[in-house]
């Protein structure tokens, strides 16, 4: 459990830093970069072996400080509230998901065809 808390600290850490870094006000190619980083947080916070999702959510937590002491209360919050929708829901949801799908199927393959 000590080391799943670590990688999930370290993710967030990386994705508050990575994404305070980024000007995403005016430029499309920011939210570009803030959307990929989003993706690549929650591929891997998916690989967290016990309690992924409990990970998940403190990995947000542990971001939110860094979005908050660069665009102040109001826009960290409202940033935030985005990027946590990209990470836990569009990357973190459907990364986990397809890796259960993709387990399920090696198991039933492995049950009819190898016997």
């Amino acid at each position: 459990m000590n080391r799943n808390f670590v990688k999930s600290a370290t993710i967030g850490v990386f994705m508050g830093l990575t994404l305070s870094f980024i000007d995403v006000r005016n430029t499309e190619y920011g939210l570009l970069i803030a959307f990929c980083i989003c993706v690549v947080a929650g591929i891997l916070s998916a690989q967290i072996d016990e309690y992924p999702r409990l990970y998940a959510v403190f990995t947000g937590v542990v971001s939110l400080p860094f979005f908050i002491f660069s665009n102040g209360v109001d826009e960290g919050f409202v940033y935030f509230a985005g990027a946590f929708f990209v990470y836990g829901i569009l990357s973190f949801s459907i990364t986990l998901g397809l890796q259960n799908s993709f387990h399920n199927g090696k198991v039933i393959w492995r049950y009819w065809f190898k016997k």
